[in-house]
């Protein structure tokens, strides 16, 4: 996918509500997360979810952007490494890609995954 230097939250209400579905599955994932390891510090549960596909990173994107409106991702990225102590370039990478499609297409670039909707079951 092209270098974008900001990811900006879409115009379109539909859309936003997607996002904002797509951050609640996001949750119950990491709170599925947090169920398998509810034993573990949760810098260690910061990790494994960072690791998962870039899933910390997605929550902590959208976020943001549903707060904000943009996102300056070199800015964010160096935030993220200040704030976890740690910064996983990939997973980052990965996450920002999903997201700024998601924003900019609805995720028509995207293959796998489960999309995005506006009804959340």
């Amino acid at each position: 996918m092209e270098e974008r230097p900001k990811i900006i939250l879409p115009q379109d209400e539909f859309r936003r509500k997607a996002l904002e579905n797509k951050l609640k599955e996001y949750k119950i994932r990491l709170d599925k997360i947090r169920e398998v390891y509810s034993f573990t510090r949760p810098q260690i549960i910061r990790r494994i979810s960072i690791q998962s596909g870039g899933l910390g990173y997605k929550i902590d994107i959208l976020e943001h952007l549903l707060e904000e409106k943009e996102l300056d991702l070199q800015k964010f990225s160096l935030e993220l490494g200040a704030k976890d102590e740690f910064f996983d370039e990939k997973n980052y990478k990965i996450a920002t890609d999903i997201i700024d499609d998601y924003c900019r297409t609805g995720g028509q670039n995207l293959r796998g995954g489960t999309g995005l909707s506006v009804n959340l079951s």
